[in-house]
Formats: C-alpha cells, sequence, structure tokens
C-alpha cells in the first residue's frame, strides 16, 4: 500500500519496499538531505533496509548531479530509495554522490 506524506515542502511517497521524494533535485544541502530522509524513515514505519544515511545522502547526490547535468532528468528529478540496491549502483552512487 502506497501512501504519500509533505516533508519540508517536498512530496514523499514511500511503500514497504521504497521512499520517493518528488522534485528532489531542489535540494542540495546535505543537512537538509538528512532531515528529510530521517523524517521519512520515521514516517515509514514497515520500510527495512540495511542502507546507511551515508549510502542514502550519496545516491541523492548522484541524482542530483546527473539532473544538472541533463542526464536521464526524468529519473533524477526524484531520488527512490528502494530498501536494496545492487551493488553496481552502490558503485555509480559512490562515485557520482561524493
Amino acid at each position: 500500500m502506497e501512501q504519500e506524506t509533505k516533508i519540508r515542502g517536498l512530496r514523499v511517497i514511500y511503500n514497504l519496499h521504497n521512499i520517493k521524494i518528488i522534485d528532489s533535485y531542489q535540494i542540495n544541502n546535505e543537512a537538509k538531505m538528512k532531515e528529510i530522509i530521517t523524517e521519512a524513515l520515521e514516517k515509514n514505519t514497515l520500510y527495512r533496509t540495511n542502507r546507511t544515511m551515508n549510502d542514502f545522502i550519496k545516491e541523492w547526490k548522484a541524482h542530483n548531479r546527473l539532473y544538472k547535468l541533463h542526464l536521464f532528468r526524468n529519473h533524477t528529478k526524484d531520488v527512490d530509495f528502494e530498501d536494496k540496491v545492487t551493488e553496481k549502483k552502490k558503485c555509480i552512487y559512490s562515485i557520482l554522490g561524493r
């Protein structure tokens, strides 16, 4: 079952396996990212993952960098924090999310 809320003015859609932050490209401040992610995790009590805050931040930053480069804008304007991420995606997020 999908639910939706607003956090810091951004729409957040979540379910058992995913947290999606709509128009996440608008946030570039790491402290604000952490606040939004923390609140989203608190609201989505069913979401279970082994991902760390650092993993979430790297993914968000990677999406923002790709968005600024006008690459895959339909997919990079929002960030999806899936509960499981492939090793290939982890590597990409680690490089682009520095």
